[in-house]
């Protein structure tokens, strides 16, 4: 039971440091200025594809430790079934010194190790509940990161519409501009042909009146 403590305890979740590296990912996009639709949809599909797989990882990790909880269980009240027969042989051979030695050895040693076995336990669990309750935070500020992001995009995506409409409104009015001008130009160019015309009649006409 020792060794396959030992052996749980040496394994690393990769889960914090994974969530970290995303949170340092969006923290880097939301301090740019140039921020595009596509990027910040990537981070929120990648973050939510992280979320699931960290808790998939949780759920194993747990049911995991269910299995070993119960074994140490098991085996803890397998030695304590032995501390009840080696207290029994105790009363039966009280009257040999060493044989009564030997049993309060023995009963010292289990006592020992149930102790040993219990602190174990109370460990893992305490350290899986500290697992679980960061993986709930990490969860929810980055429910929170993709809510945010999400909120921007349709901001966003309101902004642009209006600004297209806005912009379709003012070529159309620059438009409408430029045909007024042209057609101001043309009655300018056509007053100002008549205007040569007449000119050039008049000094026609006076010059050879004189």
């Amino acid at each position: 039971p020792n060794k396959e403590i030992s052996s749980t305890q040496s394994k690393s979740s990769p889960g914090p440091e994974s969530l970290a590296v995303i949170q340092k990912k969006i923290q880097h996009f939301d301090e740019q200025e140039g921020q595009d639709l596509e990027t910040s949809l990537a981070l929120a599909a990648e973050a939510g594809s992280l979320l699931v797989q960290e808790n998939e990882e949780l759920k194993q990790e747990l049911h995991n430790s269910k299995t070993k909880n119960a074994n140490l269980q098991t085996e803890v009240r397998r030695l304590k079934t032995a501390l009840k027969d080696a207290e029994d042989l105790e009363d039966v051979l009280k009257l040999s010194e060493n044989t009564n030695a030997t049993l309060q050895d023995r009963n010292q040693e289990l006592h020992l190790e149930i102790q040993h076995l219990n602190r174990k336990l109370n460990q893992e669990m305490c350290l899986k509940e500290e697992i679980i309750i960061q993986a709930e935070s990490d969860k929810h500020m980055l429910n929170s990161t993709i809510n945010d992001l999400q909120r921007q995009l349709k901001e966003n995506s309101f902004k642009f519409e209006q600004d297209t409409i806005l912009l379709k409104t003012q070529i159309q009015s620059l438009s409408c501009t430029e045909e007024h001008l042209k057609k101001e130009i043309e009655t300018k160019n056509d007053n100002l042909m008549t205007l040569q015309t007449e000119y050039d009649m008049e000094l026609y006409f006076g010059v050879h009146l004189l």
